[in-house]
C-alpha cells in the first residue's frame, strides 16, 4: 500500500526555506533564443527577391528567417513560373 502514498511533504509541511534552498540552485541567466537572432544572408539573393515582389506587386513577405534564395523559389512556384526545364522521366527501351 506503501506506492498509493506520495512520499513527499504536502503542501501544509512546505517552509519558505525549503522553497528557496530549491531555487537557490536554479541560475536565471539564459543564452538568447535561436530565432531571436538576426541572420545575415547574401544581400545579392536579397536584392533579387526584392526585385521579383517590387515586379509581381508582393507588399511584403515572411517565411521565418529562411534563405531568400529558397523564399524566391517557393514564391515562383506558387506564382506558376519555372526556371528550371521540366524533366522527363521514363524508361528507356533497348
Amino acid at each position: 500500500m506503501d506506492a498509493f502514498y506520495p512520499r513527499g511533504k504536502s503542501k501544509d509541511e512546505v517552509s519558505m526555506n525549503d522553497i528557496n534552498n530549491l531555487l537557490k540552485g536554479r541560475s536565471y541567466t539564459q543564452e538568447p533564443l535561436a530565432y531571436n537572432q538576426i541572420q545575415e544572408h547574401d544581400p545579392n539573393d536579397i536584392r533579387e527577391l526584392e526585385e521579383y515582389c517590387q515586379k509581381r506587386g508582393i507588399l511584403g513577405v515572411n517565411f521565418g528567417g529562411r534563405n531568400p534564395k529558397a523564399v524566391l523559389q517557393m514564391l515562383k512556384a506558387r506564382m506558376g513560373e519555372r526556371s528550371e526545364p521540366t524533366i522527363k522521366r521514363g524508361i528507356l527501351n533497348g
